[in-house]
């Protein structure tokens, strides 16, 4: 079992007291699982693809929306739909999200106010028509231009690209340890100006072996709703560690980066309390006052940025919107 999942599971079962099944009667479960689900996706045509959409995650932080959502717009040609599904464990935070919403309501972009997040989401996914989805979520930020058409020439059924990711990432930020990219790190034969390597690799650490993040990863559709269906989350950061608990399921699939980065994610804060991640501590309600003053963040700092790892804390410079 590779070791992010085993890690997972074993921390999400301590959570409730229980005691792990031994490894070749919890290997032989997922094994059946992983063929299910399998069998369930041999009934489409996952070498026809319809296009490519993406869904954005956002609570209590509607200025760094506004400036993951202004990126986006302003970086990407050919931008594929957004679908923003937000939350806020205070009302404060409901003026600010109505000014993000009015500001892009020329674009191709639907905003759902959550209720349930699991049921929201399934709801979500289910409507979409799109074969190819990627989730973002709003301390994502583009930093390079990059067009979206682009994705629809790929099949994650039979490789996973990530726009996060880039060769010259020297650390991660996450684990707070030094990692240099895998040494099967190679370019494609089969996709010009693209690396490729083997999530499975035992030299791919960290994000480097985290297929299932939900930061311009590319799926399917499909499969994804398959398996938000079977698992029970509450929000997007338990969502994201279910969904890397289907790792033995894409493991075999090929990683596909480019030779840069096109996002990265700025932890400056953290509005959640389901795990410890490391995080900066600008806190929401500061950023609040910036964006009821009239301002929002400079975005322009980050064009054509190069981070150490996929996540690196910035600080922000304000301007007026």
């Amino acid at each position: 079992m590779h070791p992010v999942i085993a890690n997972t599971i074993q921390s999400a079962f301590a959570k409730v007291g229980a005691t792990l099944v031994k490894t070749y009667q919890y290997d032989l479960l997922v094994a059946q699982r992983d063929k299910l689900l399998e069998l369930y996706m041999q009934q489409f045509d996952t070498d026809k693809r319809s296009g490519t959409v993406g869904i954005l995650f956002s609570m209590d932080r509607p200025i760094q929306l506004y400036a993951t959502l202004e990126s986006y717009f302003k970086y990407v040609k050919n931008p594929a739909p957004l679908h923003v599904m937000y939350a806020m464990t205070d009302e404060k935070y409901n003026a600010a999200y109505n000014d993000v919403i009015k500001e892009f309501s020329n674009k191709n972009v639907t905003f759902i106010h959550e209720t349930k997040f699991r049921d929201d989401l399934i709801t979500l996914i289910s409507s979409l028509k799109e074969d190819n989805l990627f989730f973002l979520v709003d301390d994502d930020t583009f930093v390079k231009e990059y067009d979206m058409n682009e994705l629809n020439k790929f099949n994650p059924m039979k490789e996973i690209v990530s726009l996060r990711m880039a060769p010259y990432y020297t650390r991660s930020y996450t684990m707070n340890v030094e990692q240099k990219p895998p040494k099967n790190l190679k370019e494609s034969n089969e996709h010009k100006g693209m690396l490729e390597w083997n999530w499975n690799d035992e030299t791919s650490g960290n994000e480097w072996a985290y297929p299932m993040a939900v930061e311009t990863h590319l799926f399917d559709r499909r499969e994804i709703l398959a398996m938000t269906k079977a698992s029970s989350f509450k929000a997007p950061n338990t969502y994201e560690g279910v969904l890397a608990q289907f790792f033995t399921a894409v493991k075999n699939r090929k990683g596909l980066c480019y030779n840069q980065q096109y996002i990265f994610n700025n932890p400056c804060n953290k509005v959640q309390n389901e795990n410890d991640n490391i995080a900066g501590d600008i806190t929401p309600e500061f950023l609040l006052e910036k964006w009821n003053a009239g301002l929002k963040i400079d975005i322009s700092k980050f064009h054509h940025l190069k981070t150490s790892a996929p996540h690196e804390e910035y600080s922000f410079t304000f301007i007026k919107r």
